[in-house]
């Protein structure tokens, strides 16, 4: 028996234990062990996707310890990897979870970390430690408010932002103007921006028993399948009509909780996380 125990001993200075929020204890082995191809190991910990980092490893792009990287080159804890002057030391080695935060975003407040005039934006108000890099699932104009989301994994990101999976992103929008019944038509039936027809999937009026007939200002909940910038306030522009308010209410199966005030963050628990993922091969869910 005491030498079940020694081995017992020696087995645990071998692994590192982790405790989850469930109080479960995850073993796991030493971190060394792990490698991961470069293609998986940066989409995961940036904003490319696979494809996209591979076609940047055939331009010479990326380097690990300064040396040009190649296609399934494997990197482990420590390695340096540069790439369009961005440095990342691997810091980690797992297929990572997903993670997954909604936020409600304030007015005023940027989508983008490097900014000249060093105005706060939305990284600042979340959770940060040495090991995660959130990923901000597209973005919202400085004068947008409401739900933004942000994942811990790349390939999610891109996954949950790219048209092909057609996840709808509602708003309720603030107009300023008399929009005719043409008008709404047009907006339902397609408008060129950028030289391509964009259109709402759905639009209508808020508060219809309160609509006043000669009111300038009126809210309406839209929704689209697409996040191209700004693109609800150059619909409605096309109409001779302006956005005076525009807040993101709802992201796939994902809706900004009533609860949740401005500048608050809260993580997706398993059963919306996994009702996120549906989502993005079934977007009708």
């Amino acid at each position: 028996m005491a030498n079940a125990g020694n081995d017992w001993i020696d087995r645990a200075q071998q692994v590192s234990r982790l405790v989850n929020h469930t109080g479960c204890v995850k073993i796991i082995t030493p971190i060394e062990s792990f490698q991961m191809r470069i293609q998986k190991y940066l989409s995961q910990h940036s904003v490319h996707s696979r494809r996209q980092i591979e076609q940047m490893i055939i331009e010479n792009r990326i380097l690990i310890n300064g040396k040009i990287a190649e296609i399934g080159q494997k990197v482990t804890i420590g390695d340096k990897i540069t790439y369009d002057q961005n440095k990342h030391t691997v810091v980690r080695m797992k297929d990572q979870d997903d993670q997954v935060l909604i936020m409600n975003k304030p007015l005023g407040i940027i989508c983008t970390r490097r900014d000249p005039e060093n105005r706060r934006n939305v990284f600042d108000f979340l959770p940060s430690n040495d090991e995660t890099k959130w990923i901000a699932v597209g973005r919202l104009d400085i004068n947008t408010s409401g739900l933004i989301l942000f994942t811990s994994n790349g390939d999610l990101a891109n996954q949950l932002m790219h048209p092909r999976h057609g996840l709808v992103r509602t708003y309720h929008v603030r107009v300023f103007g008399q929009p005719t019944e043409q008008d709404m038509q047009r907006l339902l039936s397609g408008i060129h921006i950028d030289g391509k027809q964009q259109r709402f999937l759905s639009c209508q009026l808020l508060n219809q028993k309160s609509h006043q007939a000669n009111s300038q200002n009126q809210w309406y909940e839209i929704s689209v399948g697409t996040g191209q910038y700004r693109l609800v306030r150059r619909m409605w522009q096309a109409c001779d009509c302006r956005v005076s308010r525009l807040v993101r209410v709802s992201y796939g199966p994902i809706m900004l909780p009533r609860s949740l005030k401005e500048g608050q963050v809260s993580i997706l628990n398993g059963e919306a996380l996994q009702r996120l993922k549906q989502a993005i091969h079934d977007p009708d869910r």
